[in-house]
């Protein structure tokens, strides 16, 4: 299990990995779902492009076992603050840890 950046050749993970965290029924099974107060998607492949374009964003991936990316956060710069977005994981992952002690 690693943490590295995110690329564009991880748009199309990316965008079922944060929609699958917040929307849906799946998204359910852990404690990110706004599927009770929202519909639609969460993010789409150009949001996505935009940001892996921008030089001021960095969006960190978090790889399981099987190199699949299973949580991910944004990083943005503002002024003086740090901006921390997009902060996803996957509902078949939120509390594996803990339910392992």
């Amino acid at each position: 299990m690693k943490i590295t950046r995110a690329y564009e050749e991880d748009i199309i993970a990316l965008e079922a990995l944060v929609n699958s965290a917040y929307r849906g029924e799946g998204s359910k099974m852990g404690w990110t779902t706004e599927a009770e107060i929202l519909d639609g998607i969460r993010i789409n492949g150009d949001a996505l492009r935009a940001m892996l374009k921008d030089s001021g964003v960095t969006v960190l991936k978090y790889l399981g076992k099987d190199d699949g990316i299973i949580a991910t956060v944004c990083l943005e710069p503002k002024g003086t603050k740090l901006y921390l977005g997009m902060f996803a994981v996957s509902p078949m992952e939120q509390g594996v840890a803990s339910a392992k002690k």
